[in-house]
């Protein structure tokens, strides 16, 4: 008898610890996203995301905190590229008891920080359907630079997650091309912005690099002639754009007095920031690639003789006749 009183309070010991262990534990959820839907006045979270770029409108990130039996202080704080602090927020979360309930089932909330925007940020939590509150961010509270951010976020004074996401500029690809709608390379970019000026000297048959969102004055040169200019608008998404220049290829035919084809004349081109020049076929036909529209100066010399000059206004015209 006095060893099944020792094994029934042995069982009862260990049925009070397992309903101990058992109790419930709150559960933190965290999404990091560019939206958060409202739907029936419940939060939900959009698409989890990791890197934005300067051109988006803002941060989300959705909270959510399941089977709180307590009164909870949730912390969060935003930290830039620099390690600079922007941004400390903590939510006071009063003890279920207040609200006659043992638990709360559900919290969900978020916090809104604007990119590169003039609007102030902002916060929303929702306790159950007891109670829900709003908060206005203060002007600090922005994304402004481009780099890894960091969210540390606190339940009660101890860390319960970090979470890393990437800020990017946007990308601006543009590829130069020439009235044939051909390649065209060796070119010089001015790209005119409101708060910034870019120069590129290119090689290839296309430029690509990182921009703030915002309107910009694109500029192209060859050979120190400008052969393009337009605006290009970059607002939210990376831009892919076509500039059709003012370059085209320039033949010409030498002839004599009897209007014969001129093989082997010697055409030297003068107007360029260097001198041109190129030996004629035997249907007396030179070609010049991919000249920027101008003004030229065309001399034909026949045995190192002088023999014929000109003067042409080069622009949709790709033949002429000396």
């Amino acid at each position: 008898m006095y060893y099944k009183k020792i094994f029934a309070m042995l069982t009862l010991l260990m049925f009070t610890c397992l309903l101990t262990s058992a109790s419930a534990q709150p559960v933190y959820t965290l999404i990091l996203t560019d939206s958060v839907i409202v739907e029936d006045s419940i939060l939900k979270p959009g698409t989890l995301k990791n890197t934005f770029t300067l051109g988006d409108e803002g941060i989300y990130l959705y909270f959510e905190i399941n089977n709180l039996e307590s009164e909870l202080n949730l912390e969060f704080k935003l930290f830039n590229p620099d390690g600079k602090e922007v941004l400390n927020l903590t939510f006071n979360i009063p003890d279920p008891t207040g609200y006659g309930a043992l638990r709360y089932p559900w919290i969900r909330g978020y916090i809104y920080v604007p990119i590169a925007s003039v609007r102030n940020g902002s916060a929303f939590v929702k306790i159950y359907y007891y109670d829900k509150s709003s908060w206005q961010l203060p002007s600090s509270a922005r994304i402004s630079i481009d780099g890894e951010w960091k969210i540390y976020v606190y339940a009660n004074g101890k860390i319960v997650k970090n979470i890393y996401f990437n800020v990017n500029k946007l990308n601006l690809k543009i590829y130069f091309l020439n009235r044939h709608m051909k390649p065209v390379s060796n070119v010089n970019v001015r790209i005119l912005g409101a708060h910034e000026d870019y120069l590129f000297e290119t090689k290839d048959f296309s430029l690509e690099t990182k921009l703030r969102p915002g309107l910009y004055f694109i500029e192209i040169y060859k050979s120190n002639i400008l052969v393009f200019n337009q605006t290009v608008l970059i607002e939210s998404k990376d831009v892919e754009y076509i500039a059709v220049c003012n370059i085209s290829d320039l033949s010409v035919k030498v002839v004599d007095s009897s209007n014969n084809p001129l093989q082997g004349a010697t055409i030297i081109l003068e107007g360029l920031d260097s001198v041109l020049q190129n030996v004629t076929d035997s249907d007396g036909w030179v070609t010049f690639k991919n000249l920027p529209f101008h003004n030229y100066r065309l001399t034909v010399a026949w045995y190192n003789v002088k023999v014929g000059v000109a003067k042409i206004r080069f622009s949709n015209t790709t033949e002429t006749h000396i």
